[in-house]
């Protein structure tokens, strides 16, 4: 649970800071969030040492690298859904990863980051829609 708390208040403070200075004026902001986030998976792989394990994050990541693009390219919902399908990923990763890099403390840090961000993607696309 503490995970999740500090997850919230990092992507609170990341959405604060993004806002304030401006970074999220650009439209690549949140798309390259995305994708670092993805990848962090793939550090945790080569840190567990196992190339299959290594080419299954790529591919997940993969998978989140295009779903970047397409909220970039196409629409901000795209990120919404990427964001909160990353978050899910995040809690169910354990159940079926055997990357031993990944911090027990994770999947809840990601939890939080994801879903607030996704949260607060869905409302400002809604705005922007209306």
């Amino acid at each position: 649970m503490a995970g999740f708390l500090i997850g919230l208040t990092f992507a609170a403070v990341l959405v604060a800071a993004a806002r304030t200075v401006g970074f999220d004026r650009d439209a690549a902001f949140y798309p390259t969030v995305l994708v670092v986030i993805a990848l962090l998976y793939v550090l945790f792989a080569v840190e567990d040492g196992g190339s299959a394990v290594v080419a299954w994050e790529v591919a997940v990541a993969a998978v989140f690298v295009a779903v970047a693009v397409a909220g970039y390219k196409r629409n901000e919902w795209w990120l919404v859904v990427g964001y909160a399908a990353h978050g899910l990923y995040d809690v169910a990763h354990g159940g079926h990863s055997v990357n031993t890099g990944v911090p027990l403390w994770w999947g809840g840090f990601c939890l939080g980051v994801d879903g607030a961000i996704a949260a607060y993607l869905a409302v400002r696309a809604r705005q922007t829609a209306v």
